[in-house]
């Protein structure tokens, strides 16, 4: 198998983890009717798990030779063009649900729709730890993937410059190093809602995707 086709094959994957991401919210919806089917995907939140590790992987493995960071605003903008669209249309969609319906707010917490927090998910930073959990809230994925997307190239040229890639054999060392990080984080935190929303939900994808883009090597 060549090496762009066990790309596409992890593309694939990652394609699904999505997937399985969507039935879980779904199943979640749903569970007080016991379905058989939807049971399935009880555990599906681990899929955001493996996404980012495999986003993190590929990433690096189509850019590592690229001087990525000699052309940060191309590939900024590349990035943010594939995630922005769909995020800007589910976002102004629920806004026009909260002005139609005068009591959906008040369904959830009225403390989620402000202004201020709506402004902070057009810049895709709602999920930085500003504000608390806040309009379109399956969303913090996303800004915490953009997140990773403005730090990717430091990353890459962080390996170019400390000429890593040409001694393998320190990537088990990151690789634990990561990991102790990761756990160390959330136990100095206390972050007992580790992941998702806000600051656990940043730790959570920045360890992975590191961990992903240390994969590569």
């Amino acid at each position: 198998m060549s090496q762009s086709q066990t790309i596409l094959s992890l593309t694939s994957i990652r394609s699904f983890a999505a997937l399985f991401v969507v039935w879980y919210h779904v199943a979640v919806s749903f569970t007080a009717y016991d379905f058989t089917f939807f049971n399935l995907f009880l555990n599906g939140s681990l899929s955001v798990d493996l996404f980012f590790v495999l986003s993190g992987f590929i990433l690096h493995h189509v850019y590592k030779d690229k001087n990525i960071h000699k052309s940060y605003r191309k590939f900024v903008f590349t990035r943010l063009a594939r995630i922005y669209p769909l995020h800007l249309v589910t976002l102004l969609t629920l806004l026009f649900i909260t002005l139609v319906l005068d009591d959906f707010s008040d369904r959830y917490n009225p403390e989620y729709y402000t202004g201020l927090s709506f402004f902070l998910n057009l810049l895709l930073v709602q999920n930085w730890g500003f504000i608390p959990p806040s309009w379109n809230m399956v969303s913090w994925s996303i800004s915490a993937e953009w997140f990773m997307y403005l730090l990717f190239p430091f990353m890459v040229c962080g390996v170019s410059r400390f000429k890593l890639a040409k001694t393998q054999k320190v990537y088990p060392f990151i690789t634990l190093f990561v990991l102790a990080s990761h756990y160390l984080a959330i136990y100095t935190l206390q972050l007992d809602g580790y992941g998702g929303m806000s600051i656990g939900g940043m730790i959570q994808v920045f360890f992975e995707f590191s961990l992903g883009f240390f994969f590569m090597e």
